[in-house]
């Protein structure tokens, strides 16, 4: 579920608009749960901020200025967005190697980089490493315009992302599973 953030929620100051958009963000989680019938009780973290699992049900969420998003699932989920800007080439180097960049053939550099880090995202919060296992997520193919195959060392994965208003959204799914995609 992608939620745009309401003005108001935009117009906060940076310390309370964080938390404004972690809670709206939480939101997008329950929509996504109402819909798919795997309700949550409790959005709890644990120690590292990581989603706790609620009587089976798994749960994952982004936010940024512009939109939220969240995700229940009957398995481990991850999920990240991102808007789609220019990097440095620095940054670019050190989330895309020259041999992920080859897979992605003619797309151009800012997209290449977004699909590559938020596929890596929400890989990393599918297992619940964080960040810290960046340099441990690799693609190794690009299906088509919207799914990716990875591995986190040597287990596969297989993400869907999608591109709307400049940003770029990304899901761990089961290899034959469809994303159903919603926007409010």
């Amino acid at each position: 579920m992608i939620l745009k953030v309401p003005q108001k929620i935009r117009r906060l100051k940076t310390g309370d608009r964080t938390a404004a958009l972690s809670r709206f963000a939480r939101k997008s989680v329950m929509i996504s749960g109402r819909r798919t019938g795997l309700l949550p009780t409790r959005l709890e973290t644990g120690e590292n901020g990581e989603p706790l699992c609620d009587g089976g049900v798994y749960w994952s969420l982004s936010h940024k200025l512009d939109y939220v998003a969240g995700v229940v699932s009957d398995g481990p989920a991850g999920i990240d967005l991102e808007k789609i800007k220019p990097v440095s080439r620095r940054l670019f180097e050190r989330v895309v190697s020259e041999a992920e960049m080859e897979v992605f053939g003619v797309d151009g550099a800012d997209t290449i980089f977004f699909r590559t880090f938020t596929a890596k995202e929400a890989v990393l919060k599918y297992t619940g490493t964080g960040l810290a296992g960046l340099m441990h997520v690799t693609v190794i193919r690009v299906v088509d315009a919207g799914n990716i195959d990875l591995k986190y060392y040597d287990r596969p994965f297989r993400v869907e992302n999608i591109c709307f208003d400049g940003h770029i959204a990304t899901v761990t799914k089961k290899e034959a599973e469809r994303v159903d995609w919603r926007f409010e």
